[in-house]
């Protein structure tokens, strides 16, 4: 991820700044690093030897490799929907910018959806769908979700509360686009929980082993999912679409308010489709919603939220980098240290995953 994301900066600003390609560089950035990345890969596993194989091999399991090859063609079938759902995902800034005909639109859409790098269940879910695939447990994602919203919960309530600071970072003139930054943070911060109910229904679902018909596959968590994923982000994208032609058409440039349906929709239709994915995980595993220890994180959120209004760190326009920056982190720091503190103290589950890691830790460094 760490590698996409560096080549992905570095590929955006090439084609905008050194090409001039405005919007459509920003939205090809993306899919030209995913493609280099993948060249790369193939290289290297060709290079390492991993595709080699013995013409005489080749002969002895032909029958067999080509039914899998078979299967395994008609199973990418269910790639398509994500592949959708990540070009809609994309597409949907150089729509704002077109009906708009200006890139401001676009360009607060970017800065304001910062949060869903920030607040990403990734290095949980892979974890978990890797538990899943071998032995599902109900408590293994219980103790995921307590993870996530201890970190997450923290990180969205802070950059809600440092909405000016944050998206200021970027630019000052950005500063009337806080709002935008506050929405996307809940929108993340709901989206972590269903990627989490993703893993736990598509980890935990044994048809792509068991069945050889596409369609019973389809039928399962493993189509539905992508499937009602990309709906969303179909429905999300139309209404905002129409929805900011006809504030447009009444004569409304502002582009915090143009970007605003796009937003909203996003916001909206995450709960939905997170009930949904959520009903799909309890019919695979007999989950329970660790809503004790959320409701304890939710609390240890009190003394922390109250320092950062006390200092008054929300507020701040970041105008100059290092003389702002210093005002900022020392309130961040002691709300941080006080929400880690009080969530512990509180929350019975967490005070046992702390230990079991350290623990690990200590063995691991003897």
């Amino acid at each position: 991820m760490l590698l996409f994301e560096t080549l992905r900066v570095i590929l955006t600003y090439t084609l905008i700044i050194g090409m001039g390609s405005g919007i459509v560089g920003a939205i090809a950035g993306p899919g030209f690093a995913g493609i280099v990345l993948t060249i790369a890969s193939i290289m290297i596993l060709l290079k390492a030897g991993t595709f080699r194989v013995t013409i005489l091999n080749i002969g002895r399991n032909l029958g067999e490799s080509l039914r899998e090859a078979v299967n395994v063609l008609r199973l990418s079938v269910l790639s398509i929907p994500s592949a959708i759902t990540g070009f809609i995902a994309s597409f949907d800034k150089y729509l704002m910018s077109l009906i708009a005909s200006s890139t401001l639109p676009a360009a607060f859409a970017s800065v304001s959806s910062t949060p869903k790098l920030i607040i990403s269940p990734g290095s949980f879910t892979i974890g978990l769908y890797a538990k899943m695939l071998r032995d599902p447990s109900k408590q293994d994602a219980a103790d995921m979700i307590i993870l996530y919203s201890f970190v997450s919960i923290f990180f969205a309530a802070t950059l809600s509360l440092l909405s000016i600071p944050a998206i200021t970072f970027f630019n000052p003139s950005y500063a009337s686009g806080n709002i935008l930054l506050i929405i996307a943070s809940i929108e993340a911060l709901i989206a972590g929980y269903a990627a989490i109910f993703e893993s736990i229904a598509m980890g935990s679902e044994r048809a792509d082993v068991a069945s050889r018909s596409i369609y019973d596959v389809i039928r399962t968590p493993l189509g539905r999912i992508p499937l009602i994923q990309m709906l969303r982000f179909v429905l999300s994208v139309s209404v905002a679409a129409v929805t900011q032609a006809m504030i447009y058409s009444a004569g409304v440039r502002d582009p915090v308010i143009l970007v605003l349906p796009y937003s909203l929709s996003y916001l909206v239709s995450v709960i939905p489709y997170t009930l949904y994915v959520y009903r799909l995980a309890i019919s695979k595993i007999k989950l329970e919603i660790p809503w004790v220890d959320i409701l304890m994180f939710l609390l240890a959120l009190l003394p922390s939220a109250y320092v950062l209004k006390l200092l008054g760190v929300g507020d701040i326009i970041i105008s100059s980098f290092w003389r702002d920056i210093v005002k900022i982190l020392p309130g961040v720091g002691v709300s941080a240290i006080l929400y880690i503190v009080v969530s512990i103290l509180l929350s019975k589950r967490l005070r046992y995953l702390v230990r079991s890691g350290m623990m690990f830790l200590i063995s691991s460094i003897r």
